[in-house]
Parts: structure tokens; sequence; C-alpha cells
């Protein structure tokens, strides 16, 4: 049976938040909450621990707690797998802003994509 990971609520924006399964730290995630929006800075799996469906589990864990709010991240352009992961749950590009390195993406369940 595949063991959940543990989850600590951020209680500090811009803090990294470590999750863990048996107590062995499999990755972080850094949110910053801001009145009206939530950006999320940072979510790391770390290597070995990849593939396993644990990103897909902070994910749900950040929208859970923040979907009265949207969410906004920042993406590098080449990293397929992680935007493939964010639109598997819901976020999609902000065409708005322009970087050539990297894109926006933004989750808001109030709108209609």
């Amino acid at each position: 049976m595949k063991k959940e990971p543990k989850i600590l609520r951020p209680q500090i924006n811009g803090t990294f938040q470590p999750f863990s399964v048996d107590g062995i730290r499999i990755g972080y995630f850094t949110v910053i909450e801001e009145v009206d929006c939530t950006e999320l800075l940072i979510l790391k799996v770390f290597k070995r621990f990849r593939d396993k469906g644990y990103g897909s589990k902070i994910i749900q864990e950040v929208v859970n707690q923040f979907h009265k709010k949207t969410i906004s991240l920042y993406v590098r352009r080449e990293n397929k797998i992680a935007i493939h992961l964010y639109f598997k749950h819901g976020f999609w590009f902000d065409n708005t802003y322009k970087d050539e390195n990297k894109y926006k993406m933004v989750y808001n369940q109030n709108i209609i994509k």
C-alpha cells in the first residue's frame, strides 16, 4: 500500500515546507499567500522519488488549501514534465505574461478555461 506524503501546512509565507513519507523527506514546496492570490514559488521532489505521484499530491494540497484564490507559478519553458503536471491539475498559461525563458501558469476554479 502506497504511503501518503505527510505535508506540513504553510505557516509562514516564503518558507520551505517539507513533505515526507515514513519520516523520509522526499521534497519541499514554498508558497507566498497574498490578499487575492497565492504564488507557488518552488515545488521540488527529490530525484529518486519522482514518477511516484508525489508532485501531484503536493499540487492537490496547494489547490485544496488555496482554491478560493488564484494560484500562480512560473515554469521554465523547457520543463515539459512540469508543464504537463500543472496542466493535469487545472493550471493554464497566462498569455498576458511575456518572457522568453518561462511561462506563467495560473489556477482559478472560478474561471472557465
